[in-house]
């Protein structure tokens, strides 16, 4: 079972406006960034997007859709692979689907996937299907370029899931000195050398969710300054 963290969920249900994909849901968009202080060489960085699909017409089909834009300074540099978790009612990935073929699904498997220090991760994806390495990394995600990631998944109550079910399930067992993380990133070839980097996520808080919590906060001050 995934250690859970928990985030305070925003946003709405949005349909899906794809006639071929009516019956999907979206559970909202999440953007994610480096933590590059707490990356492992604090070479790479990259921003995204995790947006999480449900079947309204079928509760054990779900689908996540991971965009990725690598923003590591110009010289050199490739991002590679990625690791996530699954929140659990995952059972299988039945569909992925990525920039080029050279780009293979990771697991799914409980705790399967390696990201040292970081912990062990259940799916994801990289080049060579191999996290670590993978050949050449030059069909990575190349600075200023963009890659989005698709996964189809089977499964019980996926309708229950949302967006952040992915960022509340946590890696285990990293050592002390590092935290779980719910997504870490692989870069290699940084400045055309065999520079590499392992870069963990977090979530970029959006403006009007902010300004949607302060206003409620203001909104329960005046409540009980009503009733006293």
């Amino acid at each position: 079972m995934k250690k859970v963290f928990v985030l305070v969920a925003m946003g709405f249900l949005v349909a899906l406006p794809l006639a071929a994909q009516a019956a999907l849901i979206s559970t909202g968009s999440i953007d994610i960034a480096a933590n590059t202080a707490g990356s492992t060489e604090g070479l790479g960085d990259f921003t995204g997007s995790l947006e999480y699909f449900y079947d309204d017409a079928n509760s054990a089909l779900g689908q996540l859709v991971v965009k990725l834009t690598n923003t590591t300074p110009v010289g050199g540099g490739y991002l590679t692979g990625f690791l996530m978790n699954n929140p659990d009612p995952i059972t299988s990935i039945t569909v992925f689907s990525a920039p080029n073929a050279s780009w293979q699904q990771l697991g799914l498997s409980n705790n399967g996937q390696s990201a040292n220090p970081f912990g062990d991760f259940d799916f994801g994806a990289a080049l060579g299907g191999n996290f670590e390495g993978g050949g050449s990394p030059n069909a990575g995600i190349a600075v200023s370029s963009t890659g989005t990631f698709s996964f189809d998944f089977t499964g019980s109550s996926l309708n229950a899931l949302t967006t952040l079910s992915f960022v509340q399930a946590l890696s285990t067992d990293p050592p002390s000195t590092y935290g779980p993380e719910f997504f870490v990133a692989r870069f290699r070839g940084i400045d055309f050398k065999a520079g590499s980097d392992k870069v963990p996520g977090v979530v970029v808080p959006l403006p009007g969710t902010l300004l949607l919590l302060g206003s409620g906060i203001l909104a329960l001050v005046g409540l009980r300054k009503k009733l006293q």
